[in-house]
Parts: structure tokens; sequence; C-alpha cells
């Protein structure tokens, strides 16, 4: 859309319809011509603080890949148009007459019951931010909109997610970097005003103030005698953050929020909740139940290990659900060393014997014999080298070792070293990893077959690749074109010839040629495996076979993919079990978190440790592990002591190296 076009559809002006502003942004009513409603679109000149870019397009996009949350309002679009000198960002949002909850609470008098609801509902957003990998860093009742909602109450909507930052991590209890720039003083953290490593539950320091706001309708640090925003104020501020003894603040607040606002303003991060999710578990129950939570009930556990293995992406919780249900299937031959029962990768090699020379009678058949000799040589050695060099390894993994991606082989020898800003596994022959200017695609070698620079690219299936770029996710062929020409929302990797894309109206299926498989949108979908995939219905997953038929009931809070035979079934909080396809229970045991059953064995977490069982339920491997990956061709990953290592079905480390990121072993091609 060009500028003019912008300005002839959006209506408003600069003197008349302002109705917010700050340092980064000024807000405007505005009428959309098009749509003939009103919405609120906010102007920011692109800045750069401390080496940091601060756009409204960066805001979108930290969260934009986000299903819809009644407690997160985020933009519909952003615009970028220069002016004079400098680059400004238009965003569009839909307009909310009341305004933000700081104006809403000055102007009305409300009682304890409804801000006990707006209270869990901010948790809420911010728990749903926390699980897709979502800090904030600058929650306060000024960025938290309000919408009066027909027989439900007011529904509090976090938004200004201008410091928001997408972790890279590894759990919920990792760091990444603070810049403190632009934030608010009196809703910081301790941790984030002395510039120190950030963890999720920077927010719930800012939620616990939001708690003493919301009842006593003040600020929990505050200073008089001093101008607004002035040097001073801020210091003396920062001096109670830091020192203010909060326990005469905190017998102001009703019984049950007392020890909730205590817990969210330990000032000792490692004694706070570590994410929005574990808070809300500690609200009464008659506040807040997290099984009817559709939003946070089933997914966290879905996340799992494969969120760690696949965390070194930029965007990992947007891959991590992509790939999380993909599976090795080790269906070629393999070369066993009968002397110690080793699986070696190698190739079943003669040796030549060497063709000496002869002083004697020249023999024609021996000639003629040698000449056939050397041409089958050289064309060997020709195919050979065309083909990739020395060696093409059957099985691969990509490892990370202090922040940079190589890959080995199952017996540990490197295949490509440690360079890539970070890689996927080989798959179909070649390997999505991230270099300079983007996400491109190598074959064995290192040599580059699929230049695209793309945002974020993922491993190939059934011929095809899900990439991203600024218009969307699309799917590329083997020669790096957009298969269908199309974009899409949302889209999960192929299985058996048909892949999951979104769309507005929630996910579908689509075919090898890019058409519509069958009717039926679900509220979310796995990608297909042996030929059943799970969906989502209304809260409720089972699953579907190819043809999109229902072969499995929507009686579950989530469900993992369907593999040897069985699958895992998430019946509550934490209790996972599994079953056949008639939904018969395959042994009497519940656990954490599951993963797929591959080769045999299911990885299973138990308390705060992961192990290993086998089809009968039978604990093979104890639960000694933080994470884990699948057995593939008999390794698996697992992690000890915070680093990655591989063992065999025996639990004996077969790699000598250790690593910081690691995949499961993948067939090459």
């Amino acid at each position: 859309m060009t500028r003019q076009e912008f300005h002839n559809r959006y209506k408003y002006n600069n003197k008349d319809h302002k109705i917010g502003g700050g340092a980064f942004g000024t807000v405007y009513k505005a009428y959309d011509c098009t749509l003939d409603r009103e919405v609120a679109i906010k102007v920011q000149e692109i800045q750069e603080i401390e080496g940091k870019e601060f756009s409204l397009q960066l805001e979108y996009d930290a969260i934009k890949a986000l299903e819809d949350h009644p407690n997160i309002a985020n933009y519909e679009s952003v615009y970028r148009y220069a002016d004079g000198p400098g680059l400004y960002d238009y965003a569009i949002m839909q307009f909310y007459p009341l305004g933000n909850l700081s104006s809403y609470l000055k102007n009305n008098t409300i009682g304890n019951g409804e801000r006990n609801k707006i209270l869990v509902q901010i948790l809420q957003g911010i728990a749903y931010l926390h699980h897709n990998r979502v800090v904030h860093r600058d929650i306060k009742p000024g960025n938290i909109l309000v919408v009066n909602r027909p027989g439900v109450g007011i529904i509090p909507k976090i938004t200004d997610f201008g410091l928001s930052k997408l972790a890279e991590i590894q759990n919920d209890y990792s760091q990444f970097q603070n810049s403190f720039a632009g934030g608010t003083v009196e809703y910081s953290s301790p941790e984030q005003l002395k510039g120190l490593s950030l963890k999720f539950n920077t927010d719930l320091w800012s939620f616990g103030i939001i708690i003493f706001e919301i009842f006593t309708g003040r600020t929990l640090f505050d200073v008089d005698g001093y101008g607004a925003g002035s040097a001073g104020k801020q210091g003396e501020i920062m001096q109670q953050i830091f020192k203010k003894d909060l326990r005469d603040d905190m017998k102001l607040l009703p019984q049950d929020w007392q020890p909730i606002a205590m817990l969210c303003l330990e000032r000792d991060p490692e004694k706070r909740p570590s994410t929005g999710r574990e808070l809300l578990k500690k609200l009464p129950k008659e506040f807040y139940k997290l099984e009817e939570d559709s939003f946070l009930r089933a997914e966290s556990a879905l996340k799992s290990s494969r969120q760690e293995l696949y965390g070194h992406m930029d965007d990992c919780n947007e891959v991590t659900t992509i790939l999380k249900n993909e599976v090795a299937i080790d269906d070629k031959p393999t070369v066993v060393n009968l002397n110690n029962q080793e699986v070696s990768d190698k190739p079943i090699q003669e040796s030549p014997k060497p063709i000496g020379k002869t002083r004697s009678k020249i023999n024609k058949p021996i000639v003629i014999a040698a000449i056939a000799l050397v041409c089958i040589g050289l064309s060997a050695f020709l195919i050979f080298k065309f083909l990739g060099g020395s060696h093409v390894p059957k099985f691969s993994a990509m490892v990370q070792l202090e922040g940079k991606t190589g890959y080995i082989d199952s017996q540990g020898n490197s295949i490509l070293e440690p360079t890539y800003k970070g890689g996927l596994n080989f798959k179909e022959g070649v390997a999505p990893v991230n270099t300079e200017n983007g996400w491109n695609y190598i074959d064995i070698d290192g040599n580059l077959t699929i230049k695209g620079d793309f945002d974020l690219a993922t491993p190939f299936s059934d011929g095809f690749a899900l990439v991203k770029n600024n218009e969307g996710w699309f799917f590329i062929n083997k020669d790096g074109e957009n298969a269908f020409n199309q974009f899409y929302k949302g889209a999960k990797l192929f299985g058996d010839g048909l892949a999951p894309i979104r769309t507005s109206e929630g996910w579908s299926f689509i075919d090898k040629d890019g058409n519509i498989a069958f009717s039926g949108i679900y509220d979310d979908v796995n990608s297909f495996s042996n030929g059943l995939a799970g969906v989502k219905k209304q809260g409720k997953w089972g699953f579907i076979d190819i043809t999109g038929e229902q072969v499995i009931n929507f009686n579950y809070l989530g469900v993992e993919n369907y593999s040897e035979g069985l699958f895992g079934v998430l019946i509550g909080e934490n209790k996972w079990q599994f079953m056949d396809k008639f939904e018969n229970v395959a042994f009497d045991d519940f656990f954490d978190q599951v993963e797929i059953f591959s080769e045999g064995w299911a990885a299973v977490k138990k308390g705060n440790k992961w192990g290993f069982i086998d089809k009968n339920g039978k604990l093979k491997i104890d639960f000694k592990y933080e994470n884990t990956g699948n057995f593939i061709n008999g390794i698996a990953p697992v992690k000890l002591n915070s680093k990655w290592i591989y063992i065999d079905k025996n639990n004996k480390q077969i790699i000598e190296q250790s690593y910081d990121r690691v995949e499961d072993f993948e067939l090459v091609n």
C-alpha cells in the first residue's frame, strides 16, 4: 500500500485525533474507510538505542505468529513510509474506547470480584506469552487495554511489545540479554534495573506491582517532591525497588492475593515462580483452573524436549511447533560389524587390487581388461566426486558448540565443523543452515544448494521444505521455488503426502499439488505420521486418517503422534498415558510428559527427570536425564549436567564429545 493509499483509507489528523503516546510513538484514533470502522493507529519513528532497533514492525513480528488469545492485543498490520529524513512505522490496531487499565481504574469504581477477574486474566496473558517463549519486559497498566464484553465484564488485553523478546532458550529458567532502554522504572524488576540477565519471571515482578495498584489505587514504588520523570525521582524509586520493606504494603491486599504478590516481589529471581503458568497454578482454585485453560493445558507438555532440541532457531517456538512430531524411520539396511556388534554407517567396499606393470610380452586380452578397469575406475572416481566427495554417511546429527552449529556422523566424526549460526538436520540430502544473510540449504559437503536467505527454514519432507520470509510461510521444492505460489499464516511439514496449513479460518490440509485435501477446519493439527494426524476441535484432540475421516474421538487434552502402533494422550494436568489406535490403554502407568515410540522405546518424564520405557511400560533406562531425544539407529541424545551427550540402549555414552545443543540422528537421504 502506498502512502497515499494509506491516507485515503485511514482518516485522521494529528491535532484533533491524538489519544495517547509516549517515548516510543503517538497513537491516533482514525476511521477505516474500507471496512467502515474505528481503528487506532500508532506512529513511531524507527530508532536505534544501545545498538538495538526499536520499531513497530519488530514489535508486530515478536508475536504475530501466536494464536489469537483473548488477553493479548497485537497490531493487525504495519506499514512503513519515509517522512523527510526519518523513517516511520504506522501500525493498525482495533480501537478500544475504554482505553488502558490505568485510565479505567482512575475513572471507574469496581469491586474485589471484578479486580480478581482482571488480575487472573492479565496473568493468563503473561503465561501465554511465556508459554510461547516471549518475555514482555514492560508490563504495566498503561500497556494493558480493556474492553467491556457484554455479559462477561472487563477483559484486559496486554499490548505494546516494543521491549518484548523471543527467548532463544533451553528451559523456563534460562537467561537472555537484558536491555533496559525504554523500560518503565516503577514496574521494572531489580535485575532489570541492574542490567543483569533476565528470565521470564521479570514479568512476574511487574505483575506483583499491578496486584498492589489494582487493590490500593496507588503505585507500590513512588516518591513525592520531584518532577515527573526526573533523574532524582527515578533514583529514589530504584532505591525503593532494591531495599524497601514491603511487608506492611502486602498487608493492604486481600488475603488470597498476599502470598501471590509476595512471590512475585521476591528480589531474588531464583525464588520467584519461573513463568506465568507456574504462578497460575498457585492461585486459589476458585480463581483459576489450569485444566479449563485451553491455551495452556495441553500445549506446554507437547513442546517438551523438542523445544530445546530446536531452541537454537531464532524463532524456536514456530519451528518447534512445526517439527516436534517428526520421526526418522530407518527402513534401509545397515552394515553390522559382527565382531563388536556396532552399527557402521560405512558402505561395503571391496579393496581394488593394483594393476602391476610388466616388461613381458604384451597380452592383448590383459591390455583390454586393464583399459576397461582404468575406465571403470575413472568413471567411478568422477561419479564419486560428483555425488559429494569422499564419503556420504548414512546418518547425521546437528550439534552445537559455543554458539556454532556443525554436523557429525553416528560415530561422532565431524562431517561439517561447527561454523554456522544455526542449523537443522539433513533430510533428503540437504540441510537448512543459518548464515550471515539468512537461512539457506547445503549438501553433505557444505556446498550451497538453495540460496534463499530465508527468515526461517525447515528440513525437506516429501520433496518440500517449509520456509518463511516477510510475506509469510511457504513451501519450496528442491529448486528453491515457491512450490504452490502461496503464502500461509502458518504451516507444518508434509507427512504421508499431506501438509497442514493455517488460514484465517483455522487449520486444514493440502496435498502435494497445493490443493485442499479434504473438508475440515481445525483449531490445531499435527503433521500426518503413519497414516494418522492429531487434530484439535473445541479444545479437545483426536485423530483423523488421510481421507479426513475421524478415527479416534476428540477426548484428549493433548496427543503425541501415532508411531509404532501407539500414541500418547494427555488426560489431565501432567497425566500422559499410551494407547493403541483402538483407544485401548497400552499399560497402566502415567507420566508428566511423553515422546513418541521410536525403535521400540519412548522417552518419558516423571518429576523433573526423563527416562526410557518399552512398549510394555517397562523402564529400560532410569529417570536421570534433564532432557532427551529419541532413539534412532540405536542412539539417542540425552542431557546430563546441562550438556548433551549421545547414549546407546545400554545407557552407555558412545560419543566422547558433549554438546550445548543437538538433534536426533537422521537419515541423510
